[in-house]
Formats: structure tokens, sequence, C-alpha cells
């Protein structure tokens, strides 16, 4: 009963929702890295959910971003943020740079390198997402064999 609209910068991504989603009436649309959102979407959303994306930027590209998300919201609609936090193992092997992400080196059974922006409070998470109104601020976590999971759950509300 949705309109549902998937956006990504992996075409590999979109290629696997439109397979999975076939049967619903859905708008899978890769973006370019940098691109404004508002340049692919055609209607104001009601909800977005933002589930483990926004964290891979840097302060410049997230401020922008908080910005363009805003503008695509209805009035009164639902903004879903989840945000890594300095708890989670990966700040144990994180090294920061200027821009306010941190590259993490994993090695062992999660060989990988990636860029993190961490979030280090409850006040920084309210802070960087002030442009909505705070609903519910909280946190997962998930113990895994290499340490804490946790993230920060935002669900915000246009002004």
């Amino acid at each position: 009963g949705f309109d549902v609209t998937g956006l990504d910068i992996i075409q590999s991504v979109i290629d696997s929702a439109r397979q999975r989603f076939s049967n619903l009436e859905t708008s899978f649309r890769t973006m370019n890295l940098g691109q404004d959102v508002s340049e692919l979407v055609d209607d104001a959303f009601d909800v977005i959910v933002c589930n483990q994306v926004l964290y891979y930027m840097s302060d410049s590209d997230l401020n922008r971003t908080v910005k363009q998300l805003e503008s695509c919201l209805k009035p009164g609609g639902l903004i879903y943020i989840t945000m890594m936090s300095c708890q989670n193992y990966y700040w144990n092997y994180a090294t920061p740079l200027e821009n306010g992400l941190h590259e993490v080196a994993l090695s062992g059974r999660l060989e990988e390198t990636s860029y993190i922006n961490f979030m280090r409070s409850e006040d920084h998470v309210l802070s960087t997402f002030d442009a909505f109104e705070c609903e519910i601020l909280g946190y997962y976590d998930i113990s895994i064999r290499e340490g804490s999971s946790h993230h920060y759950q935002f669900l915000g509300r246009k002004r």
C-alpha cells in the first residue's frame, strides 16, 4: 500500500532492489555521489528512512544532505536515521581525518577499510539533525564477537 522510492549510489544495490521488489509499485534510482537528492524525486515524502548510510559522509556532505532530505519531506513528515557511535568497536580501529570522517581499517574476519563519521554523544546526534524536531532518540546495540555494534537511532519530524 506504499509508494516507495529507493536511492543509492551503487548500481548493483538498485538492481537487486528492483529484482527483489519487482511485484511492487516502486521507483529505484541510482544517484551520483554528491548529487542533490531533490533532483531525483518528484514529490515530497511522508517518511524517509536512512538506515546505516549517512555515517559514510564527511561533515560537509552530511550537513548538505540533511538540508536536502528536509526539503524532500512533507510538513509533519518523519525521518528515521541511524548513525554509528563512538561506542561501536570500529572506534578502536579509527584514525581521524580532517573532514569529520575516520578511517577504519579492520583485519581478521572482517577485512575492510571504511570511512565513518561517528556520533560522539546524544547531543552530537541532536545538533547534527537539528533541522528536525526530535521525536525519539535512542540506540541499538548487538554484542558480536568483535565487540559492540552500537548505533544511535533518531526519529525526527519536519517542523
